[in-house]
């Protein structure tokens, strides 16, 4: 006769507060309210049996999953797992002993070259090492700065692999605590696991992993009837949910996937309305974006316009600046030429005048000596006349103006030469003119008219000849 225990255990069974499930008092099983109405008939004088009852509660084909050659072949993948990742793990740390070696070995090989250059350096001078002497210590030093780098490779790949080994034993040691029930407990525990897991679901994708379980199992009680509530809280549950988001959606992205979404639920409550309404705020949100793309373009239109008239101004006033920077440049350019060009004929000027008042100097020098000494020598012994007096008058006065014509060109400041010419020119004439005067009067007597015009006559035609060469 059935007796109210547990199936997997035989523990008392005792109904929780809210009535919806039994609890075994050792396994701490649940059962639920459907399985403890069964129990209930069977203790009541039911005519099947506790081993029928469990087994017409059971699908004639058992899922693969609880089969205990399904269990095995697990076992024996993941005894083949934990077996690789022992591999892995002794292949690295034989790894990380060559590296070891290695380093060793590099470490010897820097401090034999350092004792031999140590060597030839106390026996020939450090001034005779070799540039590439070092050579082979730098690279066994760069050698040395790649095995780091390896070895927390390998280090990391030994830590990888013994997670993966404990979490491989851990399913390992579950699969075999399982095989020490029969399919049918397996079968049970595995119901009463998805059962609290439903109870617990909040999300659309869990409780629809928990419909496909379900659907797995089924025949076995009410495993039908609990994958399609699960499959229909899974899709109240993405209503919900969906509603949420289109409250707090913002983005014509959200709506946009809204959208979608609510027309994927097949017209489940007013999904149909929700998708048209999130739709048409999409296609509002749409519009205004290109609104704001088409404004925003004008706007950067209209600036880089602005932008480009502002560059075209300024290019063109950097232009005009050139320009006038060159004109000026060229402007004082031709000014410093002109400068330069008249401080040489200013420069040549004076060189020719000097040299003019010179011979002007030594000509007058040399007539007076020749021609008013001797007219001096007959006034002073009583014997010239007023042609003599005259000569020598003429003599000194050209001496005189000679000297005041080179004083003022030395002394000269302007660019203008006309006063010193005019005094040389007349230096000259008179120069010239006391000698003919004085020669004259010594050979005859033409009276004192003819002196005049012989005079004036003279003077002009020298005066209108050095004056040119004097300006030239």
């Amino acid at each position: 006769m059935a007796v109210f225990a547990c199936d997997i255990c035989g523990g008392n069974l005792s109904m929780d507060a809210s009535g919806d499930f039994a609890l075994c008092e050792s396994c701490r099983m649940k059962h639920t309210k459907e399985r403890v109405k069964a129990k209930m008939q069977e203790i009541g004088g039911s005519s099947v049996k506790p081993t029928q009852t469990i087994t017409s509660n059971v699908s004639k084909a058992i899922p693969k999953r609880f089969t205990d050659n399904f269990i095995h072949g697990e076992i024996k993948k993941l005894m083949s797992l934990i077996s690789e990742c022992e591999s892995q793990m002794e292949s690295s740390r034989r790894a990380i002993n060559i590296i070891n070696n290695r380093e060793a070995q590099l470490r010897n090989d820097i401090m034999k070259e350092e004792r031999e250059i140590a060597n030839r350096d106390r026996q020939y001078g450090s001034w005779t090492r070799s540039p590439n002497e070092r050579h082979m210590i730098n690279h066994y030093n760069e050698q040395l700065n790649h095995l780091p780098m390896e070895k927390n490779k390998e280090q990391h790949n030994i830590k990888d692999n013994e997670i993966k080994k404990y979490e491989n034993e851990i399913k390992k040691y579950e699969l075999e605590v399982s095989l020490r029930k029969t399919e049918v407990q397996r079968m049970e525990e595995h119901y009463q696991l998805l059962t609290n897991q439903k109870h617990t679901a909040n999300d659309a994708d869990e409780l629809d992993k928990l419909a496909k379980e379900f659907r797995e199992m089924e025949g076995y009680t009410d495993t039908e009837e609990l994958a399609c509530e699960c499959k229909n809280l899974a899709v109240e549950v993405k209503y919900n949910q969906l509603v949420q988001e289109k409250n707090n959606a913002s983005s014509e992205k959200e709506y946009q996937g809204l959208t979608e979404q609510f027309k994927a639920m097949n017209g489940y409550k007013n999904t149909a309305d929700l998708a048209s309404e999130c739709d048409n705020r999409y296609s509002e949100l749409k519009k205004h974006r290109e609104e704001q793309e088409r404004i925003e373009r004008e706007r950067r239109a209209e600036q880089e316009k602005k932008e480009k008239a502002e560059r075209e101004r300024r290019e063109e006033q950097e232009r005009i600046k050139k320009e006038q920077e060159k004109k000026e440049r060229e402007e004082r350019e031709h000014r410093e030429a002109e400068e330069h060009e008249r401080l040489k004929i200013k420069e040549k000027k004076k060189r020719r005048v000097g040299r003019i008042s010179i011979g002007c100097l030594l000509g007058g020098l040399v007539l007076w000596l020749f021609c008013c000494v001797p007219l001096l020598e007959n006034v002073v012994s009583g014997e010239g006349g007023i042609g003599e007096m005259i000569g020598i008058f003429f003599g000194p006065f050209t001496l005189a103006m000679i000297s005041i014509a080179i004083i003022v060109r030395i002394t000269e400041k302007n660019g203008e030469d006309v006063y010193s010419s005019i005094y040389v020119s007349s230096g000259i004439v008179y120069s010239i003119t006391s000698a003919i005067m004085t020669n004259l009067i010594g050979i005859g007597s033409y009276g004192p008219i003819g002196y005049c015009l012989l005079y004036l006559f003279v003077a002009f035609c020298i005066f209108c000849f050095c004056l040119p060469i004097s300006n030239s």
